[in-house]
């Protein structure tokens, strides 16, 4: 998501997006131009996934480096995350094909990254927690992974409503990796 971080707060698609990231910028002009489409008569809509997970690179090096005890996380514990697994990602797309134009966050239930790096941990066989980078190494890291750091509780209640889509696999969900 390109939203700002909104600490506990809730984010709907109403919310402005916070672009500081030079390689986003060309996101946000699709997202212009799917509206310029739209205005011409047609419709358009704009999927903002939530962060996928699932049988994927990324995933399997998390669940590795939570096995190896190394950290993994950017953020803060009480940070909000907003997940969602590839096979859910695959049934909003089909869901898509039904909503009117317009934008619309898709993702499961927000939860804190403390939660997640309980849920990875369990996940991975794990005895204890993923484990977070230290301040000082996010603070490193800079602009190019800053959106990895933003407490974002997304809310998905108007995809639902508009497509009556559902996510099915969350975080703690037993063998969500092998799906």
């Amino acid at each position: 998501f390109l939203y700002p971080d909104n600490g506990t707060d809730w984010i709907t698609e109403d919310q402005p997006l916070s672009v500081r990231n030079q390689a986003f910028r060309p996101r946000v002009r699709e997202m212009r131009a799917a509206v310029d489409f739209a205005t011409s008569g047609r419709s358009a809509v704009v999927l903002r996934l939530g962060q996928l997970f699932g049988r994927d690179p990324q995933t399997t090096h998390a669940l590795k480096a939570t096995r190896e005890g190394d950290p993994i996380l950017l953020g803060k514990p009480e940070n909000y995350i907003t997940l969602l697994h590839h096979s859910d990602a695959g049934l909003a797309f089909v869901a898509a094909l039904r909503a009117d134009s317009g934008f619309y966050n898709v993702g499961g239930e927000p939860i804190t990254r403390g939660r997640w790096a309980k849920d990875l941990a369990m996940e991975a066989g794990a005895e204890t927690p993923a484990k977070f980078y230290p301040e000082i190494t996010q603070a490193i890291v800079g602009t190019r992974l800053e959106v990895q750091r933003r407490s974002l509780r997304v809310s998905s209640v108007r995809f639902m409503s508009e497509t009556g889509w559902r996510p099915t696999v969350g975080p703690s969900t037993k063998g969500w990796s092998r799906r």
